[in-house]
């Protein structure tokens, strides 16, 4: 509902961050937020009147769909409440899926069931580039992200050693992650916090 400019104008990677797209996703809620939007991700089943909830919200509204590729029922009952009931305030809806496949086929193909043609005809795709990090662009993220799960989780983060990091599995900003976050937990689960 509305334009997608100000989508794009969005940056999808930011020279010093590793960010994948859920991260990406919830930094443009807040930026969202702040100027006043509505904003926040789909719950994993929301109810008929959940969705309706939504459509009549006074405010303009950002609803983010993570992992769309399974979800495609659910995306078409929240376009069909919206066309049913539109709001009158702008609304956005970021679909995240790790492909573009045949869940956005079906979501396309379905569309006419909720009279939803238009809107998912003026979709716009993004796709996040992929990142060509270096071993020390690899090094210095791992570092901040065991940093940063260290500070929610009150894990000092000091005694980390930055172990091998394979550029075939570790470009990938989730595997990172997961990475970072089991070698911050693995000492704090056995106790030992110096190895």
């Amino acid at each position: 509902y509305g334009d997608h400019r100000d989508l794009h104008s969005f940056p999808t990677r930011r020279s010093s961050d590793l960010i994948g797209k859920t991260r990406l996703a919830a930094e443009l809620c807040r930026s969202r937020a702040d100027a006043g939007w509505l904003t926040g991700f789909l719950k994993a089943d929301p109810s008929p009147a959940a969705l309706a909830g939504l459509a009549r919200l006074k405010r303009p509204t950002l609803v983010v769909g993570d992992d769309a590729e399974g979800r495609a029922n659910q995306i078409l009952r929240l376009l069909g409440v919206l066309l049913d009931k539109p709001p009158r305030r702008p609304w956005r809806i970021v679909l995240l899926a790790r492909w573009k496949g045949d869940w956005w086929s079906h979501v396309c193909a379905r569309s006419e069931e909720v009279q939803a043609e238009p809107i998912v005809a003026s979709a716009a795709m993004m796709e996040l580039e992929d990142v060509d990090l270096t071993e020390g662009d690899r090094r210095e993220a791992f570092r901040e992200t065991a940093a940063s799960f260290g500070k929610i989780l009150g894990i000092p983060t000091e005694h980390v050693r930055v172990p091998h990091l394979d550029p075939q599995w570790l470009d990938r900003p989730l595997f990172l992650q997961m990475a970072a976050l089991s070698t911050i937990c693995a000492p704090a689960l056995s106790g030992d916090r110096k190895s």
